[in-house]
């Protein structure tokens, strides 16, 4: 192998790591944002910014929910592409052959072989927890920040019991968690792929 082809892969492999690092970090930025989204930070700061900045000529008011929601699901699918591309031509000018790192391997096994979804491996167990947990979060924190405006006089205002302005608070609570279902639709199937 000549010096360039070294150079080059070497250059291939730091760009490499260069996107891991910057998918790892929007990630977290996206997923601190779902947390952070039933809290009163977001609604009282951070979204009304989030608008003001936004509200453009093409996307108007809708322009802030497609930043948060989908545009950094569809970066990381455009920086996933790119990583793909450089890894094969990495792989093209490798003789060696390419040796699978063994860290996260284990991650990769099955964890359940006969159930209803079919054969789990432990990083699909471990992401099912977490939504499961993020779901649960956003559930209990809306319940907590929209029920504890419901008294017997803002019922009366509304011209409804405080019953009936609980179930119209729920409701609209299961709507604001149906966003975050809706915003994970946007992963693509996974299952069985190289990524995990």
């Amino acid at each position: 192998m000549d010096v360039q082809g070294t150079l080059v892969q070497k250059m291939s492999w730091n760009i490499q790591q260069a996107i891991k690092l910057l998918v790892l970090l929007i990630l977290v930025g996206y997923f601190m944002v779902l947390i952070m989204m039933p809290t009163t930070i977001f609604y009282m700061h951070w979204k009304p910014y989030i608008y003001n900045k936004l509200n453009s000529i093409y996307f108007g008011r809708q322009g802030s929910d497609i930043l948060i929601y989908t545009f950094p699901v569809l970066f990381i699918a455009t920086l996933g592409c790119m990583f793909l591309h450089l890894v094969k031509y990495a792989n093209a000018h490798d003789e060696r052959g390419t040796s699978k790192g063994t860290r996260f391997a284990s991650w990769s096994r099955p964890a359940i072989t006969k159930g209803p979804l079919g054969i789990v491996s432990w990083t699909e167990l471990c992401l099912l927890f977490m939504f499961a947990a993020l779901l649960i979060w956003t559930i209990s924190s809306y319940t907590h920040g929209l029920f504890k405006r419901i008294t017997r006089q803002s019922a009366a205002m509304m011209g409804v019991e405080i019953w009936q302005a609980k179930l119209e608070r729920l409701a609209l609570i299961l709507g604001l968690v149906g966003n975050i279902c809706l915003a994970f639709l946007f992963f693509p199937v996974t299952r069985g792929s190289s990524i995990l």
